[in-house]
């Protein structure tokens, strides 16, 4: 991600239909933890792969808190009780010359 933009983010997550669940995106970075969820989150499902998708944006604010170098994401889901995560993967955050928000 560069930091002051508004990126779109594709988590592929296989075995399991998380259409019916809460998921829960988190991006952590030092003390800068984002977590969305809800209307923040588009989850879909494909049956003949067994993969979900879950799609969100950030907005312009939420990059800029973020520091040039590497931050952490994971995806939380719950449904019937039952509570899994995926692996923490890693995304890199890039400077921005002009960081007013636009």
């Amino acid at each position: 991600m560069v930091r002051g933009t508004t990126p779109e983010y594709v988590l592929s997550i296989s075995g399991a239909d998380l259409t019916s669940s809460d998921v829960y995106v988190t991006i952590a970075q030092g003390g800068c933890n984002i977590t969305l969820n809800g209307d923040r989150l588009n989850v879909s499902y494909n049956d003949s792969s067994s993969t979900s998708t879950v799609t969100f944006k950030l907005t312009q604010k939420e990059t800029l808190k973020f520091k040039t170098g590497k931050a952490q994401v994971q995806a939380r889901f719950a449904n019937d009780g039952n509570v899994d995560a995926t692996n923490i993967g890693e995304i890199m955050v890039y400077p921005v010359l002009n960081e007013d928000v636009i």
